[in-house]
């Protein structure tokens, strides 16, 4: 495979400059990575139109922001024919190795696809080892059905998918990790998730939930975590919360009823 990961795969960061130290830390994070080869999207939910989100029940500010900042880089994806892109949330811990790892990620791809870097479901994961395809460190997985498939921390997707999504999901109908939805709309085709992940995530207090003011348990939370004395340990709370993440998937060897979908060859010298 002869790929050049800055002229062939286009790398895209969710961030926003008014969370601080998580947009600092990403862009310095991505610049030890890819030198100047990525570009910085992001959408703030409690300043967008109203209008953008007809979810029922409604989303939150944050969800809302996060789904249009996706959908953003979708957006450059289809006004650019862009056949492919990376996509990574702004708390990701990326490993030495990233470009290969995307680089056979993006190999594999196939029209219509989404791969999973980073996966997690709040209901646990089912995976199958039928038809899974080995990669550096790890295998591509089926899930055996979508409900297996979550988050939007770090993905390669297909313009075939991100097309679909648009389609589907603007105005806002569901948070952008909602892939299930995404599937049974018929927004793309099919899905698979590196496993296990070679990417991490930093313990920053999540921005998608309701803010402080809409509630008073995150606002307490907030207010404990500007103590000097307490933020050592709700830091290191988040990070066993983070690192118990995956322990209940599971593998079987029956076949997914999702698709195989040819790759198509990207990044194939």
């Amino acid at each position: 495979m002869n790929l050049d990961l800055n002229d062939s795969i286009p790398v895209f960061v969710v961030s926003l400059p008014r969370f601080a130290e998580r947009y600092a830390y990403i862009r310095r994070h991505m610049t030890d990575h890819f030198g100047t080869g990525f570009e910085v999207v992001g959408i703030y939910g409690a300043e967008a139109d109203p209008s953008s989100s007809t979810a029922e029940p409604p989303l939150t500010p944050g969800q809302i922001g996060c789904a249009l900042s996706h959908l953003a880089i979708y957006r450059h994806m289809v006004d650019r024919r862009l056949s492919h892109a990376v996509i990574v949330e702004d708390d990701v811990i990326l490993p030495a190795n990233i470009k290969s790892i995307i680089a056979e990620a993006a190999a594999q791809l196939g029209d219509g696809e989404v791969i999973q870097l980073y996966n997690w479901s709040h209901d646990g994961a089912e995976f199958t080892t039928s038809k899974s395809v080995p990669m550096t460190g790890g295998n591509l997985y089926f899930p055996t059905s979508m409900k297996s498939l979550g988050t939007t921390a770090a993905y390669v997707i297909s313009l075939r998918a991100a097309e679909g999504i648009l389609r589907v999901n603007y105005p806002v109908r569901a948070a952008a990790d909602n892939w299930e939805f995404f599937f049974d709309e018929g927004a793309f085709v099919t899905g698979r998730a590196l496993l296990p992940s070679p990417i991490g995530l930093q313990a920053y207090e999540t921005t998608v939930l309701p803010s402080a003011a809409n509630s008073p348990a995150k606002a307490f939370v907030s207010r404990v975590a500007r103590l000097p004395l307490f933020r050592p340990l709700l830091e290191a709370r988040r990070k066993r919360i983070i690192g118990g993440r995956g322990a209940d998937v599971e593998f079987t060897t029956a076949p997914s009823l999702l698709p195989h979908v040819a790759p198509l060859g990207l990044g194939r010298g």
